[in-house]
Order: structure tokens, then C-alpha cells, then sequence
């Protein structure tokens, strides 16, 4: 389809909406065509402001565009770009809240690995596998298979490879696919490790109660035969004591030690244990933090 001039009396903002309309449709796949958006726009305010001044042929605009955009758009820009896309996510808990606390623990936990183990990471890696290891949720609510499917979804993704390496993609997508607790793996790779810990959180009560609510109040966990308030808060108590109390602290420290993180880690599964094991006084205390997490609407943060 060729590419869509202004009209005679045509408003530029009508233009600019009319341009990537069409553009849009020229690409079939809707997942590329939401990453593309950026360039569309790109393309056609270049063709508006070009047609203001000198009859260039449509391939020097689309050539021109292009050029600009990929100038414009660096590493960063598009894993922001990447991150925003999850304020669409299918699951709640897994929006841009975690996706942003999950990659700053990321590159915490691999700046800890550099220090204490003298191993050079890749901190490009390290975010891109935090960025993409949730991916798949954004538009599919197939939480069991979604490791694998936001692996799949990486691999597909082209601007990638202006950055890594065939290889590099390869171990970054095995980080993904690896990250899950509950698969009960040691992670392949070092980058795995650490996305797979930090993918557990910070682990502070108030985080791991909130996250835990949105995930279990979501449409796809009401399909769990959960009928009352004091049912639901039993159940996610029950999660994250089996979850984010053991003292033994299993994920990353199966692949590496680091002594700093032993003991991070092991004073928070501590506290966490003594919490979460009084059950009288812990359902008590959870409904306080999200009844106060609602009032103040710091509950969102964790969509």
C-alpha cells in the first residue's frame, strides 16, 4: 500500500491520525503493530512536514523516517517502551509495579554477583530478561505456561538483535523460561538465577501481602472455588508462608553464594515466618494493610 499524502485543506493532527491508521494496517500482527507505533508516528510527521516543503519521493520519506527513528530510539527507550505495555497485563501482580521492582532487583542482585564472585555481567541482559520474563501475560492469562510463551515472545523480537548476539539471546531466553519458582529447577545460567530470586520480590510483608491479593483477586484466579473474605486471606497466608518463609533460602543460592544475600534473605524469611505462622493474628493484619492500601490508593501500584 503506498504510503498516504496530506489532502488539500487537510488539518495536520487529521493527517497524522489518517497516516497511521494506515500504516497500522499494513502490519497484520497486533503485537508487532502496538511496538511499531512509535515508528508510524515517526513516519508520518516526517511525510506531513516534508510535503510542507519539497515534493520528495515516498521512499526517501519512508528511508528518512525510518533513519530518524532508529537514531531516536535507543536500548533503554525500548525496554520502557516494552515495560509500559504491561499496564495491559491479564494478571494482576504482574503489571509495571513488579516488572520495574523485578529488574531493579535484578541488577541489584547482579551487581552483588560481580563484587562477591569477580563474574562480569552483561547488565543489558539482566534487563531484558527481567523486562520480557512476564511478557506473555500481558494478553494471555496462561500463567502455566507463560515462562516459556514470554521466552518464545523475546526470541521474535527483532530490535533485539541490533543488541545481542545469537547466543546471548539464546541465554537470556533460557533466563526466562527458567525463572520460575515453582518449576523446581536449578536456572541454566547465572542470568537465571538471578532473575528467578528476584522474581520472588523484595520480600517485605506489606509487597508480598499486596502482590499476593491482586494476583488471587484477579478474574483469573476467581475461577478457584475461594467464597469468603476470611477463605481468601487464609489462602494467600498460606501461599506465602509455604513461599517466602524458608530459611534455607532455595533459587539462586542452589547456583551461587553470596553471603551478603544469605543474610538479607535470612532475616526477612525470619520475620516473615513468625508472621505468617499466627494465623490469629496475621489475617487481622493483612486485611489492614490492603484495607489501607485501598483508602490511600497505593493499591494500583501493584496491578
Amino acid at each position: 500500500m503506498p504510503l498516504p499524502k496530506p489532502r488539500k485543506n487537510e488539518k495536520k493532527q487529521e493527517f497524522i491520525s489518517r497516516c497511521i491508521r494506515v500504516e497500522a494496517l499494513n502490519e497484520k500482527n497486533i503485537n508487532k503493530r502496538k511496538k511499531k507505533m512509535k515508528q508510524y508516528a515517526a513516519i508520518c510527521y516526517r511525510i506531513w512536514d516534508t510535503s510542507k516543503k519539497s515534493a520528495e519521493s515516498d521512499m526517501s520519506i519512508l528511508s528518512d523516517a525510518l533513519s530518524t527513528e532508529a537514531k531516536r530510539v535507543t536500548f533503554d527507550e525500548y525496554i520502557d517502551d516494552i515495560t509500559q505495555e504491561y499496564k495491559n497485563s491479564q494478571e494482576g501482580g504482574h503489571g509495571i509495579y513488579h516488572i520495574t521492582q523485578v529488574r531493579e532487583l535484578s541488577l541489584h542482585y547482579a551487581d552483588l554477583v560481580e563484587k562477591e564472585m569477580k563474574i562480569e555481567i552483561n547488565y543489558d541482559m539482566v534487563k531484558a530478561a527481567a523486562t520480557f520474563h512476564d511478557y506473555s501475560l500481558i494478553e494471555d492469562p496462561d500463567r502455566d505456561n507463560h515462562h516459556t510463551k514470554s521466552a518464545q515472545a523475546f526470541l521474535r523480537d527483532k530490535y533485539m538483535d541490533k543488541y545481542f548476539s545469537g547466543d546471548q539471546k539464546v541465554i537470556i531466553a533460557c533466563a526466562i523460561e527458567d525463572h520460575r519458582k515453582s518449576l523446581q529447577i536449578t536456572p541454566r545460567s547465572i542470568y537465571g538465577c538471578i532473575l528467578s530470586e528476584a522474581d520472588r520480590g523484595p520480600r517485605d510483608i506489606r509487597t508480598l501481602v499486596l502482590r499476593c491479593y491482586k494476583y488471587r483477586t484477579c478474574e483469573y484466579q476467581k475461577l478457584k472455588n475461594i467464597k469468603t473474605e476470611d477463605e481468601l486471606y487464609e489462602d494467600i497466608r498460606q501461599h506465602l508462608l509455604e513461599n517466602y518463609c524458608d530459611l534455607k533460602q532455595p533459587g539462586m543460592q542452589a547456583k551461587i553464594n553470596l553471603k551478603s544475600l544469605r543474610r538479607e534473605l535470612g532475616k526477612k524469611a525470619r520475620t516473615n515466618k513468625e508472621f505468617f505462622s499466627n494465623k490469629k493474628k496475621c489475617i487481622p493484619a493483612m486485611k489492614k494493610i490492603v484495607a489501607q492500601a485501598i483508602k490511600d490508593g497505593s493499591l494500583k501500584d501493584y496491578d
